[in-house]
């Protein structure tokens, strides 16, 4: 499109003769010639009625020129259709509409633009209909010059092409031609993930859905937007999706849900012999659909999540008027609810024998893990309770391709239990006689269990002798006075311990001796919030230094919260551990600008992870040094006071083509919005969402 030069004539002519017939008119208007004076008005008004449309048309070509060439297009293209609404006898709209079409290589859709305007410009506007031909020639010219993909390629590849696209993507590209269309809607691998978020996209994918139902297997419903989940639950209900094998209702989904009840437990009805897995999340106190009128209506699935703002027991869990039948494909259940009961859960699991992960959230008693072993073991693999969704420590996801039958896997038995309890201690007795009935099989253990009296410890001992954990790989612990002589077997005497992550450490002298006779050493530990340390501390990263020397197993990751004692002579051992290639360290208030900056220098021929957080030594001169490291991978910025977006554009523009590398930078308060959407555009993962812990 050619830069503008001609819009602004019709205003100019406008603005030369109209002063002229005002001052005549007013010469009138003095000397009390009315016959005149109705004369000069009658010219005024006919001239500006002519002028209007023109002068009108003038602006929306410069605004729709402007929006062209700024990448505006959908802007542009919408100022093309007003000015053809406007005047559609004019030839003005569909030049432009057409153009925009072209710049942007739909040369075929532009010649239909131009096609319309030959039909509705009139006949005697030769000059007009001249420019129509001409355009067309030109995008009929670049139309047959064009080297259209999918009409030369393999259908492999297009297709290959196709499946990467976003959904808008391929909405939007269905608009290119008919053969894009045709191609695109047969392309299977490009509709595996549905996503309904009530957009106008919606409106397109619900009209195509006979082409692409059937290759929709992991359907989302996202909205709020009553007709368009209607419209959804009755193509599902009607057997238009017929291969889902998961289906979400989100919260958003699910809003106002009571109308609609009955067409979704027959649309689950009707995808009953695919669909595998179903998230069912609602935030209300509506008494909706059932845990068991989902299972009786989909007695295949393996995976069912179910979140409510209500109590588990009012939502009508009662399998007394099912069939005798139990639901033994289900293996994975998670259950989130403002009050859940042993009674509703020994109702669940009497009917579901064979779940091998269970998590719940807002039981109200912790005599629900007693029963919930009995019912459930020795399947049960995975459990958590009451372990908040937005955590430091995600439950691990079932591994869905091994058995735990114990006729076939004789060490059957759990081997994960998350039990943070929403952040409060968990009681002792409570929680010791599974992990020690676990002993053999556990692999990962979320503990936080509350401090014991001294008679207390010694009646655990008595009745839990030789408590250790053998499989034991990763052990995040809260450990308090007294329950940390329990605690600590399970890291000395632990031949498989890779992570440990401990909070409030009670006797850090009692860790340090435990991790020292560790036979093989962590690679990941992280210590937060200790209550004090001391000479200990440092001997044991002399000693992982040691080993690192003699090439044998070292550590790998360090993070440190809150501590006081750290020194600039602290961290320089750090550096001297030859395996060490992560570092998380926040609020550390005793090190200096240069003491971190020196163990970076160190660790900078093997340093792949950073996170630095509440720090106010971080500057933009140590995140511009970060940069400069070419094997860093990831780093996390977070709390940092005196990074500004010099440093963070620094990154940035250092990191842009590497395709490995991830940024975060979350409230640091001298980082402006710019910075955020600069960082965005050029960084292949960067976020800025906020995270507590890491």
């Amino acid at each position: 499109m050619n830069d503008l030069i001609f819009p602004f004539t019709h205003w100019v002519g406008f603005m030369e003769s109209f002063p002229k017939m005002l001052k005549n008119l007013n010469n009138a208007i003095d000397s009390r010639d009315y016959k005149q004076i109705i004369q000069l008005s009658t010219e005024a008004i006919d001239y500006i009625y002519q002028q209007q449309k023109p002068i009108l048309l003038a602006f929306l070509e410069t605004r729709a020129h402007a929006y062209s060439m700024s990448g505006q297009f959908d802007l542009g293209f919408a100022d093309g259709k007003t000015m053809i609404e406007y005047v559609p006898t004019s030839p003005t709209g569909y030049i432009y509409k057409a153009n925009i079409l072209s710049m942007y290589g739909q040369h075929n859709n532009a010649i239909e633009i131009y096609d319309e305007g030959f039909k509705l410009v009139q006949s005697y506007q030769h000059k007009e209909i001249e420019a129509l031909k001409v355009g067309k020639h030109l995008a009929d010219k670049q139309f047959q010059k064009r080297v259209d993909p999918v009409h030369i390629l393999p259908t492999e590849i297009t297709n290959k092409i196709f499946s990467l696209l976003p959904q808008k993507g391929l909405v939007n590209s269905m608009q290119v031609s008919s053969l894009w269309r045709g191609h695109i809607l047969q392309c299977g691998d490009a509709w595996c993930d549905l996503l309904v978020e009530g957009g106008p996209d919606d409106v397109t994918l619900a009209r195509v859905t006979p082409s692409i139902g059937n290759y929709v297997k992991h359907m989302t419903i996202n909205t709020t937007s009553e007709k368009i989940r209607f419209a959804f639950i009755k193509k599902i209900k009607e057997a238009q999706f017929n291969k889902i094998q998961s289906l979400y209702l989100t919260v958003l989904g699910t809003a106002y849900m009571r109308s609609y009840i009955a067409p979704t437990t027959t649309a689950l009805w009707q995808i009953r012999n695919t669909l595998t897995s179903f998230h069912f999340d609602i935030d209300s106190n509506e008494n909706v659909i059932s845990i068991a009128e989902i299972l009786s209506s989909c007695s295949n699935l393996s995976d069912l999540f179910y979140s409510t703002a209500c109590p588990l027991s009012t939502q009508s869990t009662d399998f007394t008027l099912l069939e005798e039948n139990n639901f033994y494909n289900l293996i994975n259940l998670k259950i989130k609810s403002s009050s859940i009961t042993e009674s509703d859960i020994e109702r669940i699991l009497k009917r579901c024998p064979k779940i091998r992960r269970l998590l719940m959230n807002g039981c109200d008693d912790i005599s629900i893990l007693n029963r919930v072993d009995q019912l459930t073991s020795p399947n049960l693999e995975i459990l958590g309770f009451n372990h908040p969704d937005n955590t430091t420590f995600p439950i691990p996801e079932l591994n869905k391709e091994t058995t735990t039958t114990a006729a076939i896997k004789k060490d059957a038995g759990l081997r994960v239990l998350y039990t943070n309890n929403d952040g409060t201690v968990f009681p002792a007795s409570a929680i010791l006689p599974l992990i020690y009935k676990s002993r053999t099989t556990l692999e990962d253990l979320v503990v936080n269990m509350s401090d014991v009296s001294p008679e207390e410890l010694q009646q655990f001992k008595t009745q839990y002798p030789n408590f250790r954990l053998p499989n034991l790989t990763s052990l995040v612990t809260w450990p308090f006075r007294g329950i940390q002589d329990i605690i600590m077997p399970f890291i000395r005497y632990s031949t498989k311990l890779e992570t440990l992550y401990t909070i409030n450490v009670y006797d850090m002298d009692e860790l340090i001796n435990a991790l020292m006779d560790m036979v093989t050493p962590l690679t990941d530990l992280t210590i937060s919030f200790p209550h004090r340390i001391t000479a200990e501390f440092v001997r044991l990263f002399e000693n992982y230094a040691r080993l690192s020397k003699e090439a044998q197993p070292s550590l790998e990751y360090i993070k440190l919260r809150h501590f006081e004692e750290i020194t600039d002579q602290t961290l320089a051992i750090f550096g001297n551990i030859k395996t060490l290639r992560k570092i998380n360290f926040e609020e550390l208030n005793n090190v200096s600008a240069d003491g971190v900056l020196n163990l970076i220098k160190q660790l900078e021929q093997r340093l792949t992870y950073v996170r630095l957080a509440e720090m106010e030594i971080v500057d933009d001169g140590m995140i511009n040094y970060l940069s400069d490291i070419e094997g860093l991978t990831f780093m996390k910025l977070n709390g940092l006071k005196n990074v500004t977006d010099q440093g963070i554009r620094a990154v940035v523009d250092k990191k842009s083509n590497l395709m490995s590398f991830e940024l975060e930078v979350t409230n640091c308060p001298l980082v402006t919005e710019e910075c955020i959407s600069y960082a965005k555009q050029n960084l292949k993962k960067f976020s800025s969402t906020y995270e507590l812990y890491n």
